[in-house]
């Protein structure tokens, strides 16, 4: 399943529920390998705790678990070293994080 997405076509990837991804089990190794994917993540999660307050705007993030992507929509709430919080109680590891995404 993963090979048909790439980060541009992650808009496709259906939306994932809150009872599948509360399930899921992730792996310590980073998904991304190029040091400046890494850096654009970063941002990207920092650029989503600034918006994630407005109404106007949904946030994306796909991630990887075993060998299959999933689409969280939700407002990124915090962050810390290793995780972000979402608004809707999911606790995700930065290292399975692939993009953030902002959709009007």
């Amino acid at each position: 399943m993963i090979d048909k997405y790439t980060l541009n076509n992650f808009r496709g990837l259906p939306i994932s529920s809150n009872e599948v991804l509360q399930k899921l089990s992730f792996s310590e190794a980073d998904v991304l390998t190029k040091m400046e994917d890494i850096r654009v993540r970063g941002t990207n999660i920092d650029k989503g705790i600034a918006l994630g307050k407005s109404k106007l705007l949904k946030t994306h993030i796909i991630i990887k678990s075993g060998d299959e992507l999933f689409k969280v929509e939700s407002q990124i709430n915090a962050i810390d070293a290793n995780y972000v919080y979402t608004q809707t109680g999911l606790k995700i590891p930065i290292v399975c994080i692939y993009s953030v995404d902002f959709l009007q």
